[in-house]
């Protein structure tokens, strides 16, 4: 064998070679085809997930914190119970102009996650709207939205409890 390579032998690699990358291309093409980005979301009752959509909430406040910080849609849950409507209805005399009647069972808003902070911290810094949308009792954690964007047509979905996952081209429809 020593050091003579036949003169096929170019031929041979370069084939090979070009096989391999064939092979490496379409597994990156067939990954990148399988590979559907996410975007986190979170359900909320009506009016609340409307008050983030209009721009009246943004700090959403819950029982349990989350490291996740980036971009979140908001879901409106199809659970619209009497006493929600009240609330929705009680908002609008306030000057919350929007909530009744809101969408369910739809996105309506996308905003960033920026932070989550204990809401005894929170209480002294917020509006008396942002207090009055928000249950900031002992031991909860304001999720802190920025850059909310309401979404012109709400899209249907089915929500889940806690933080789950939409595939984000469902945005773009």
């Amino acid at each position: 064998m020593g050091g003579k390579q036949d003169a096929s032998s170019p031929v041979t690699i370069s084939r090979n070679a070009d096989s391999v990358l064939a092979i490496l291309r379409e597994s990156a093409e067939t990954r990148a085809a399988k590979r559907i980005k996410i975007m986190k979301a979170i359900s909320l009752w009506q009016p609340w997930a409307s008050a983030i959509a209009l721009g009246y909430k943004t700090i959403e406040t819950r029982g349990w914190s989350t490291h996740y910080r980036g971009p979140i849609a908001i879901h409106a849950a199809k659970r619209n119970t009497p006493e929600e409507r009240d609330m929705a209805q009680a908002f609008e005399r306030l000057g919350l102009a929007g909530l009744v009647g809101a969408p369910l069972g739809s996105i309506v808003a996308v905003a960033r996650l920026s932070g989550v902070r204990p809401t005894e911290h929170l209480i002294e810094e917020i509006s008396e709207t942002e207090e009055m949308l928000g249950n900031y009792g002992p031991r909860r954690f304001g999720w802190m939205l920025k850059d909310i964007r309401k979404l012109d047509d709400p899209i249907p979905y089915r929500g889940m409890q806690g933080l789950f996952e939409i595939p984000d081209d469902i945005l773009n429809t």
